[in-house]
């Protein structure tokens, strides 16, 4: 039943990316990429 909320069907783009910006802001804590030195990217 828990996964059942998590599922949404629709045929509008801007209302899937709201749905899943709004569970993964929720249940998940975003942090931005670390660089990797091996791609020559500045510290």
């Amino acid at each position: 039943k828990e996964d059942m909320d998590l599922v949404l069907i629709t045929d509008d783009f801007d209302e899937a990316m709201n749905h899943i910006r709004h569970y993964i802001t929720s249940n998940y804590k975003v942090l931005p990429r670390k660089r990797f030195w091996g791609f020559f990217e500045k510290r």
